[in-house]
């Protein structure tokens, strides 16, 4: 949505939405036209695209396909979807246009379905990656495996705050030395149970005063402290609340693969706000980034490494914040009106 937003407001381009969701009860949202596909498959598909067509009273508009495979289908293998965009290419040839914010997802346990289904995913993902126009995503480790798999250039647009890109910040000394702790509940779960411990850490490393848990409750987890430090449970937020919190908070903590951190929106949320974003890659496999700095764009945290070296904080926070603004949001509208409008 905020993609449209920059879309319509720096270029004049208005977006209409298909949401592949047969049971999707939305409507038009924020003066833009949404629809939905009836039934996945390649009628459903196409019916939903004219219906949009119809609604801008234009034909063989550029369509851009936001791809996650369980996005399309449970078990995150929508055989359908690829059927569909072969025959798309006959009936609108050179529109499609595909941003890939996941691929295959793996898994070393055998009872689990992704373990059975990886393989398939990345036959799919491979034809799927053959027919776009325009093509990108958001992190340099899914563009080689794209490139790899055959699917010609893939350009690298990293994920954007999609909650608030503010324009400037409040001063530092505004800022209290708390850590926050945001996101799906999945995400916040996997923060307590794999880093409590380098949270911790990084409490006492700061100075922090409480750590700020913002988003929906974590079933049974009624922890009220990590080693000492109390923890605020805010619940779910509006996006304005949660900017508030960013805006005067020194820090923010995640457990994420440090390759991956351009598709994090929780890395990109804490950086449009200049909250330093600390993050810990329980994995250890690589704790460098492509286009990002570390250092600079995120500090990578390691279990038993008690004080890693850190400039001033208020140093940092600064330059966190510069340095998102060439990925921003208005950034990635100003690439995606270049390479598919022209």
């Amino acid at each position: 949505m905020q993609l449209a937003r920059r879309l319509r407001e720096r270029h004049q381009i208005t977006s209409s939405f298909v949401v592949a969701d047969p049971d999707w009860q939305g409507g038009e949202v924020e003066g833009f036209y949404a629809t939905k596909v009836d039934a996945r498959s390649p009628q459903g598909f196409l019916d939903a695209v004219l219906r949009c067509e119809q609604h801008v009273q234009s034909k063989s508009v550029p369509l851009l396909l936001h791809f996650s495979p369980y996005g399309y289908q449970k078990r995150g293998y929508p055989l359908w979807l690829q059927r569909t965009l072969e025959g798309w290419q006959e009936h609108r040839p050179e529109t499609l246009n595909i941003v890939f914010h996941e691929l295959e997802v793996h898994s070393l346990r055998p009872w689990s379905s992704a373990f059975w289904v990886s393989p398939l995913q990345r036959n799919l993902i491979s034809h799927i990656s053959r027919l776009g126009r325009f093509q990108y995503t958001n992190a340099e480790f899914y563009r080689h495996d794209l490139e790899k798999w055959g699917s010609g250039r893939v350009s690298l647009i990293p994920n954007f705050s999609t909650i608030g890109e503010p324009s400037s910040n409040p001063p530092f000394a505004e800022r209290r030395n708390d850590v926050i702790v945001f996101g799906r509940g999945a995400q916040r779960k996997a923060n307590y149970k794999r880093g409590s411990d380098v949270l911790a850490s990084l409490c006492r490393l700061i100075g922090a005063e409480r750590i700020i848990d913002i988003g929906e409750p974590i079933p049974g987890d009624t922890t009220s402290d990590i080693e000492g430090f109390p923890i605020i449970r805010c619940g779910r937020l509006e996006a304005d609340a949660v900017n508030q919190w960013m805006a005067k908070s020194v820090a923010s903590f995640i457990t994420y693969p440090v390759p991956l951190l351009p598709k994090s929106s929780v890395h990109a949320v804490s950086c449009a706000h200049g909250t330093i974003p600390f993050v810990f890659d329980n994995q250890k496999k690589e704790l460098s980034c492509p286009g990002l700095v570390s250092g600079e764009d995120y500090i990578a945290l390691s279990r038993g490494v008690v004080k890693p070296n850190l400039p001033p904080l208020d140093r940092l926070s600064a330059t966190v914040y510069n340095n998102y603004q060439a990925r921003n949001s208005w950034s990635a509208a100003e690439s995606v009106a270049k390479y598919i409008f022209g």
